[in-house]
């Protein structure tokens, strides 16, 4: 959990569904909670953060520490919706 978000590790079920290597899994947002709020929606997985490629929860927890407060953003790099999530990079 973070800023009243919920993020897991993209599950290894989810990446042999849809063909993703286990090694380039990204985290997955459960919730966003109030910090990611709008700009990045439920179901989405996050492949980077500040130019760091991140595939474990602690590797997302230290990209975030390294990010000066409000000057983080997330573009969208692949469109998506329940079915197939849509991929952020910050």
């Amino acid at each position: 959990e973070c800023g009243g978000g919920v993020f897991h590790v993209l599950s290894y079920h989810t990446c042999k569904t849809y063909n993703i290597p286990i090694l380039d899994r990204g985290i997955y947002v459960a919730q966003s909670g109030f910090s990611f709020g709008l700009q990045i929606p439920v179901s989405a997985v996050i492949t980077s953060v500040a130019q760091k490629k991140v595939t474990s929860l602690s590797d997302f927890e230290t990209a975030l520490a390294g990010v000066p407060n409000k000057e983080l953003s997330f573009e969208e790099k692949i469109g998506g919706d329940l079915e197939n999530p849509a991929v952020f990079v910050a």
